[in-house]
């Protein structure tokens, strides 16, 4: 059976960011050929009823007709009337099945594992703006990782009780390192300063290319995350990748933006070849659904096969990033609905939880 994905938004709100879940109706999730099916058998029935009311009008009608007529407690009005409340009834139970549903999805929790908090020199949000934007969007962690570091930092000792904070080490002081880090010993040094801070899980998001990645500093660095049991935040291309593996095997890459235009199919490889080391980060990621919003064929069987080994992130790098963050998470909603639940709830907040040690909430 044909399933559409049409959906209603309801009217507008004065809020900007969100429609309220009450208000959007995914016909996917109601059926639709059931609930069209049952509308149209009581149009039909009504119909009927009506022809029969035309029928008998006027003075003329016998009196058999006219005791089928509304009011006049005839016996087969009487079970059309039944008959049409019964398959209404069944249509907005169809209905009601498809809100509910819907409503479930919305409540789905999210873990953003890609997110800067930049100070250049200061914030676009206050962190009071901050935390409405993540609990308006069902966040309940982020991988912190902000230029300069000061940005983690704040981020880490607000202590929200709702949301879980794991830190990362951004190995730039200015965006022009973004350029220069893998070849600079000040930034080697900048990373161990930071770890001696304490309390951060791991390094990046850092930014190689091919053979780049094959540097002395860089290989110091891989080497220290191993030493210390930390995961490495790699926005980077695949011979960068392997290379970032070559410098040690025992390496735990977070590849950002899942090579953003690898083919999912050698995505999927790269995923067989580093079982328990290698996991996608899938903002800006390209093809995970067309321009319909449907989800790729592709991408479907990726996240069957590899619903364990993918993250989500907002990355926001540039200010813009942070204006359209509820659109980003509206969009990871719409095709995380498409995929069985266990699925959507590894890969929108399962998988970070288990790599970085933190409790389920029930």
């Amino acid at each position: 059976m044909t399933r559409h994905t049409v959906t209603w938004a309801g009217v507008f709100t004065a809020d900007p960011y969100e429609v309220p879940p009450a208000w959007r109706f995914n016909w996917a999730a109601a059926r639709p050929p059931l609930f069209v099916s049952a509308m149209l058998q009581a149009t039909a029935l009504i119909r009927s009823v009506a022809s029969a009311a035309a029928a008998c009008k006027g003075s003329t009608a016998s009196t058999s007709c006219r005791n089928e007529l509304p009011g006049s407690g005839g016996e087969a009005l009487k079970r059309t009337n039944m008959r049409i409340c019964r398959v209404l009834a069944a249509a907005f139970a169809v209905v009601a099945m498809g809100i509910c549903t819907v409503r479930a999805q919305e409540r789905i929790e999210i873990f953003d594992a890609h997110l800067h908090y930049n100070q250049e020199p200061t914030p676009f949000y206050t962190l009071d703006q901050v935390r409405e934007v993540f609990r308006r969007n069902g966040i309940i962690g982020i991988v912190a990782n902000s230029r300069p570091n000061k940005g983690t930092l704040e981020l880490t000792q607000a202590k929200w009780p709702e949301l879980k904070v794991v830190p990362f080490i951004r190995p730039y002081r200015v965006r022009s390192d973004i350029q220069t880090w893998f070849n600079d010993p000040a930034i080697f040094e900048l990373i161990k300063s930071e770890y001696a801070r304490g309390g951060y899980v791991g390094i990046g998001e850092f930014h190689i290319y091919g053979k780049a990645a094959g540097s002395d500093w860089v290989k110091q660095v891989v080497d220290f995350s191993v030493e210390r049991n930390l995961y490495l935040h790699a926005h980077c291309d695949e011979e960068a990748l392997l290379i970032l593996f070559r410098h040690n095997p025992k390496a735990r890459i977070i590849w950002a933006h899942t090579g953003f235009s690898v083919p999912p199919a050698r995505v999927g490889q790269l995923l067989d070849e580093h079982k328990d080391a290698l996991w996608g980060e899938l903002s800006y990621r390209g093809g995970i659904t067309g321009g319909d919003g449907k989800l790729t064929s592709d991408w479907r069987s990726l996240f069957e096969r590899y619903s364990d080994r993918f993250l989500l992130g907002s990355d926001t790098w540039i200010n813009e990033r942070w204006f359209g963050y509820d659109t980003i998470f509206k969009e990871y909603r719409n095709w995380l609905a498409q995929i069985p639940l266990e699925q959507a709830r590894r890969i929108a907040s399962g998988n970070a939880l288990r790599l970085f040690g933190l409790q389920t909430r029930n």
